[in-house]
């Protein structure tokens, strides 16, 4: 099965009725797209998970951010940001069992107030967490003033132990992408938004800046690790088509691959496929793939499937006639793909998939799809 996680604006579930407008949202999916069980985060704000990753015990850890109101009380569990100790947006990072039973649940320090996000997690071989994310803080650490990415060190048992800040002028975007590297460094996919301009930086270990590297016109969303430790890159290039970057270990561009059919389109979410290349999914405008056929929607998920070196195996696009968004991805075992996100269709491949309270209610659904090769 996988593990599916994002938004729940529902208010009346019957654990918690009229629960503060939002909650975050977690689900194990088994292979034939059954729920075998749910996991409600709640907070005395709108939370929202924003990765998923597995433990080594065979659980799972949920990061995200939350919005505080000035005068909320702290939610049943507790645990989450409060007006108190953010600005506007707080980070946080809850630990579950296999059976998604809530372990802990810990507010990321941003320093002396502040506005931030988590993106990524990465276990050292002593169990203890690397949170990798974004932010701007008025002080608390090494180089923790005004926008830039953050590091939190985190025991096993939940315990922030230090937050720290490479010296790196990012702009204040949630839009960043994260991963932790193999070896402990941090590759970032972060963009200048006013310059329209995509960048990588790869980090040691301890946070220190290896090389940065300009990708030229574009947005920078998404990257993971590729094998001999260089990354690849995932967002948009030139005329705002999508656009995937491969770098080297030493930040040198191995190849780039521009998805020239689409009109326009990003590229938000990317994943390593086993036995080689990479899944990648985002939004698109254009018209159906290698057809005259109109698009099928305001935006349609829109997945690309590549080889090692960035060559494209299959495009595929999904959708009704609304907006359709893709924010997640993941390459399975046994040889399919799984994309995720939100939609407001009702007809084309959503068709028989809406249930008629949530289309009374006026409001996106989440939505899964899976392709096969």
């Amino acid at each position: 099965g996988f593990l599916v996680g994002g938004c729940n604006g529902n208010a009346d579930r019957e654990e918690w009725p009229r629960l503060y407008g939002g909650e975050a949202w977690i689900a194990k999916i088994d292979t034939d797209g059954k729920t075998v069980w749910e996991t409600y985060l709640g907070s005395a704000a709108n939370v929202c998970v924003s990765f998923l990753a597995g433990t080594p015990d065979g659980g799972f850890l949920a990061g995200g951010d939350t919005v505080p109101q000035d005068g909320d009380a702290e939610s049943p569990e507790g645990g989450f940001p409060t007006a108190a100790t953010v600005d506007e947006i707080g980070p946080w990072l809850t630990r579950l069992d296999r059976h998604g039973r809530k372990i802990w649940t810990r507010s990321l320090p941003l320093g002396k107030g502040g506005t931030g996000w988590v993106r990524a997690v990465g276990f050292r071989p002593d169990g203890s967490i690397t949170a990798v994310g974004f932010g701007e803080s008025s002080g608390g650490g090494p180089g923790c003033s005004g926008e830039t990415a953050m590091f939190w060190k985190i025991s096993a048992d939940g315990t922030v132990v230090d937050l720290s800040c490479p010296e790196l002028a990012i702009e204040r975007n949630p839009a960043h992408g994260a991963t932790v590297m193999p070896d402990g460094g941090v590759a970032l996919a972060y963009s200048d938004t006013d310059r329209k301009r995509a960048f990588a930086v790869l980090l040691s270990p301890d946070g220190k800046p290896i090389w940065t590297r300009d990708l030229g016109t574009g947005l920078a969303r998404c990257v993971v690790p590729s094998p001999g430790g260089g990354i690849v890159i995932g967002g948009s290039g030139r005329d705002d088509l999508p656009w995937l970057y491969g770098l080297d270990r030493d930040g040198s561009p191995e190849w780039e691959t521009p998805v020239t059919w689409a009109e326009t389109g990003v590229l938000n979410a990317l994943a390593s496929v086993p036995g080689g290349g990479y899944f990648a999914a985002g939004t698109s405008r254009s018209k159906t793939y290698k057809s005259d056929e109109a698009a099928k929607g305001t935006t349609d998920m829109l997945a690309v499937r590549t080889g090692v070196n960035g060559s494209v195996l299959w495009i595929a696009m999904a959708g009704g006639s609304s907006d359709d968004w893709c924010g997640a991805v993941a390459a399975l075992l046994e040889g399919s793909f799984m994309a995720g996100g939100w939609t407001s269709s009702w007809d084309g491949d959503l068709a028989r998939a809406r249930t008629m309270l949530s289309l009374l209610q006026e409001s996106p659904d989440s939505w899964i799809v899976k392709f096969r090769p």
